[in-house]
């Protein structure tokens, strides 16, 4: 059975070979680092080349992220940012647009109730005796009303580990159905963390020397932000089956691209 990866989506770009968006964690953080400002709000297309996907309804290779950064939270704040942001978002909607939205897909959208219940990935899939992917599903299973905080979940070299825990400062939401629509952090913004955390997880190190450059020399701000997919978003309030449904003009992954 083939495995689940994705690959890096470069292009020659006149004499210069780049790699197209993927993601803006270290863009934000370079202009929080740069500059006074403590706030950082973008909205960017993303490319993701992912292969041998199961659930195409999950995924698009191209899609719109909305970013957001700030040196004044950290993990806990950001997460409560995070609620009250979707709380607004969804209970707006399922008053105002509540009609419209059971048209579409023939169902209720129920409004958000907080606190969101918080799961530790890593305890979960431990007490399951499984992968934590296959916690991940069972957890979106159980929870067939209301989206829910993921949290401790390995991955990339900017998301904060908490050295005398082991535990990753870092945060999914999954919404009932859809899974993951949202994904932050608390951010490692020393030099010597970074170092460390991607040498770890086999990064070319060669490829990052700019701001790692920044980090040595200047220092890189604490800080903690998320970024979330707007047509995961959409097909999670909009009840979809698919997120083929959000786009005119899909974009799967390895399917014939038609317009």
């Amino acid at each position: 059975e083939m495995k689940y990866y994705s690959q890096v989506p470069e292009m020659k770009y006149y004499s210069q070979k780049v790699t197209l968006s993927q993601s803006m964690i270290f863009n934000k953080m370079l202009v929080s680092a740069l500059s006074n400002i403590q706030k950082v709000f973008w909205v960017s297309p993303n490319i993701r080349k992912e292969m041998n996907v199961k659930d195409t309804g999950r995924y698009a290779t191209e899609f719109t992220q909305i970013d957001f950064e700030s040196t004044q939270l950290d993990f806990e704040s950001c997460m409560n940012l995070i609620e009250e942001i979707l709380e607004v978002i969804v209970n707006t909607l399922a008053e105002e647009e509540g009609d419209v939205i059971e048209r579409i897909s023939g169902r209720r959208l129920p409004k958000l109730q907080r606190p969101l219940k918080r799961y530790d990935l890593a305890d979960e899939a431990a007490k399951l005796g499984c992968t934590q992917g296959q916690a991940e599903d069972v957890l979106v299973s159980q929870n067939p009303n209301q989206p829910f905080f993921l949290t401790n979940l390995k991955r990339e070299a900017y998301d904060r580990r908490e050295e005398s825990t082991g535990k990753y400062k870092n945060y999914d939401v999954l919404f009932p159905v859809v899974g993951e629509i949202l994904s932050g952090a608390e951010r490692e913004h020393t030099h010597e963390r970074l170092t460390m955390r991607m040498h770890e997880l086999g990064y070319k190190i060669e490829y990052f020397e700019p701001i790692l450059r920044v980090a040595k020399e200047h220092g890189l701000k604490s800080s903690a932000g998320a970024g979330f997919g707007v047509e995961r978003l959409v097909r999670a309030i909009c009840l979809l089956p698919s997120i083929q449904a959000v786009y005119p003009f899909p974009r799967i992954p390895e399917k014939l691209i038609v317009f």
